[in-house]
């Protein structure tokens, strides 16, 4: 199963490649004003920063995750709480007034404190006139009591919260509440998980023996102001080698270099860097149709029988000055 979702999605294979290289890292969410909790790791990767990938692998065995609190949402929209105030109960009102306040224990009036002291300092019920001399036997003090200055009830705080997508209002006690959960790699996973996808950093001391200057998991802007990561940026002598990594085993089909494609479109239009040459490199056998299709694009191979095989003839290439044949 997860041999299908990595082929298929690069968003996937990105993120694992990243994760290969954090194995004891947790993930913990952080809150944007603008779009709720969110995992910023992700974001730098150029990805959907919200949880979705991460409880996908999670049910797939590859992430463990922990609850760490819980988060309010829209009953509605089931978004996150951009903000929250107190509000009226009675008629959801934001226009409120706070103070300490006075329960007449026999009539049930409740005001203001002001409202019971007289001239003389004592206090006298301002609506049944008696006088008031016996702490919690004729009045309560209730302190920190609102008073809603549209429908005129006294209430103690009860919150309005505004969602973030669509700026619906919603009292306390009609919310939801959804976890929040960190995520870290399940060790029993990694076994597999090596198996299919590559580690980048394993193929950084190769290229730097030649002169490279390395970078894992690069972000690069490309002319449509999009951020593309890839698995490896190497350079040297004022060019460029943007690299992306394919392991496991069987055929690379041209879906799965599809998004590479998309990738280095755009990003070769980009005015930035010096000259560019773009890489696959992957343990997988390229189709007679993938390799077509990449060689269409200028787009260099390279293919291995293993990891280690692929570390050597990825250095081998870079450190060329034409492209690496495949038999």
């Amino acid at each position: 199963m997860l041999t299908s979702v990595v082929s298929k999605r690069e968003d996937i294979r990105i993120f694992l490649e990243w994760l290969l290289d954090h194995q004891n890292y947790e993930l913990t969410p952080e809150f944007d004003p603008y779009r709720g909790y969110i995992y910023r790791e992700l974001e730098s990767l150029g990805l959907d920063p919200s949880e979705k990938i991460l409880e996908e692998l999670t049910e797939q065995g590859i992430l463990i995750r922990k609850k760490i609190g819980e988060q309010v949402i829209c009953p509605r929209c089931g978004s996150s709480v951009r903000m929250s105030q107190p509000a009226c109960p009675f008629c959801g009102s934001l226009v409120l007034e706070k103070g300490d306040a006075i329960k007449h224990i026999k009539c049930g009036h409740i005001d203001f404190v002001d409202k019971f002291v007289q001239q003389d300092g004592n206090l006298k019920c301002p609506k049944c006139g008696e006088l008031l001399k016996l702490p919690e036997e004729e009045y309560k003090l209730i302190e920190d009591m609102f008073r809603c200055k549209s429908c005129g009830s006294f209430f103690q705080t009860e919150m309005v919260y505004i969602c973030i997508k669509y700026r619906h209002r919603f009292l306390e006690r009609e919310a939801k509440r959804k976890g929040l959960y960190s995520y870290r790699l399940n060790p029993e996973a990694l076994d597999e998980l090596s198996k299919l996808v590559a580690k980048p950093s394993m193929f950084s001391d190769d290229l730097k023996s030649k002169g490279f200057s390395v970078t894992v998991k690069p972000s690069v802007k490309g002319i449509s102001g999009i951020t593309h990561t890839f698995s490896i940026r190497a350079m040297k002598d004022g060019k460029e080698y943007l690299v992306d990594i394919y392991g496991g085993k069987g055929a690379l089909s041209p879906e799965e270099v599809a998004p590479f494609i998309t990738k280095i479109i755009d990003v070769s239009r980009s005015p930035e860097g010096g000259e560019k040459r773009f890489v696959l490199a992957s343990t997988k056998k390229f189709s007679k149709e993938t390799r077509n299709l990449v060689k269409s694009f200028g787009i260099e191979m390279v293919e291995a029988k293993d990891l280690e095989d692929l570390k050597k003839k990825l250095a081998g290439l870079l450190g060329s000055e034409i492209p690496f044949p495949i038999s």
